[in-house]
């Protein structure tokens, strides 16, 4: 008994039970290069796409030296992107990018946002996995779109909680609604999941979601807070009550100012809508201003917000940066920019159909 113990400890422990390790060989095609072998290229794609090890179809095909041909390569990488398995890491891939996980763990009120059920919370999460799924899979469509498409599944939750009718209501069924040209609830940021998990639990926060910009959808850096700074930002009497008053005033403080102008100004841009996601143009008899920035450029509300970002290609290049970063489960190095600039402009060439990204 000892023995095997000890035999299944050192096995355990071996760095090629615990990691994929990848020597590669000598590419002779490419003096001084190497590449993967080929059973490493069906490990590699297995992990990237199923998070498994690779199926006896792929295992053979790297076995027989057809990986090496990029006709059957391509239709590997066809075959295993319509699984169900694939469909589920793609599914967790957007839990990560978007930080859906962050929803499980929000509290409010009832009492002061009237509705509020941990049912409404399940229907906001589903809302973004059914305009996911769409996007990707059954339209394999410009990724983009999910920034700025004027579209949202809704059940009978999630409709009376936007003020928006449906023609056959039930809480279990949602249906795709166009939302129209004019409405102020557009794409992804539109959606009360990304509303409500980047608010405080009394009132919005524009420091959270312009937050969320920078470092979700723009993979920019925004430095913690120095710890002896005062984060309470509740008025005193007779200065500034509007939470856009109260975060100008903290923005006077030279320790506060640099972050906070970075991060508010397109913060500010979500004040339409309240700490849950309901949309509202008022607080308390006072009418709000949303209006705010990004990078200098003036902007009026969170539909300006986002069709500035469905066409600016730090949108995507972070996209494919987090995607890469997934893949290998890690964050990439200096020497991997190149890479990612490449598959950036592949993506691009692609017409940023998601699933296509994962071929390059």
């Amino acid at each position: 008994r000892l023995g095997l113990e000890t035999a299944l400890a050192g096995i355990l422990q071996s760095p090629s039970v615990l990691y994929r390790i990848e020597r590669g060989e000598v590419d002779l095609s490419r003096s001084g290069q190497r590449r993967f072998t080929a059973l490493e290229m069906a490990s590699r794609i297995a992990f990237t796409l199923q998070d498994t090890s690779p199926d006896l179809e792929l295992l053979t095909a790297a076995l027989d030296g057809r990986l090496e041909d990029p006709v059957e390569l391509s239709a590997q990488l066809d075959r295993l992107l319509e699984s169900e398995r694939t469909r589920l890491s793609i599914e967790r891939f957007f839990e990560q990018y978007l930080d859906l996980g962050r929803l499980a763990h929000v509290e409010r009120d009832p009492t002061r946002y009237e509705g509020f059920t941990p049912a409404l919370l399940a229907s906001m999460e589903t809302e973004v996995r059914l305009l996911v799924n769409d996007l990707v899979f059954r339209r394999d469509g410009d990724i983009r779109r999910l920034f700025d498409e004027r579209r949202a599944y809704l059940n009978s939750t999630l409709a009376e909680h936007y003020g928006v009718s449906l023609e056959e209501g039930s809480p279990v069924v949602f249906e795709p609604i166009s939302l129209g040209v004019d409405t102020p609830r557009v794409g992804f940021l539109g959606t009360a999941a990304f509303l409500t998990m980047n608010a405080h639990p009394t009132e919005t926060s524009p420091t959270l979601r312009g937050k969320y910009i920078r470092e979700r959808l723009l993979c920019q850096v925004v430095p913690p807070p120095p710890d002896d700074i005062d984060l309470n930002l509740e008025p005193e009497t007779g200065e500034a009550s509007t939470l856009r008053e109260r975060l100008e005033l903290h923005r006077e403080d030279p320790a506060c100012m640099g972050c906070h102008s970075f991060i508010d100004p397109p913060g500010f841009l979500f004040e339409f809508f309240d700490s849950v996601g309901r949309y509202r143009e008022t607080l308390d008899g006072v009418n709000l201003d949303a209006s705010g920035n990004l990078d200098g450029v003036p902007m009026e509300n969170l539909s300006d917000l986002a069709d500035f970002l469905a066409d600016d290609p730090r949108l995507t290049e972070c996209m494919t940066r987090q995607v890469y970063r997934f893949a290998l489960g890690r964050l990439e190095t200096v020497g991997e920019e190149s890479e990612i600039q490449r598959l950036h402009q592949a993506f691009a060439t692609e017409g940023y159909r998601f699933k296509a990204l994962f071929k390059q």
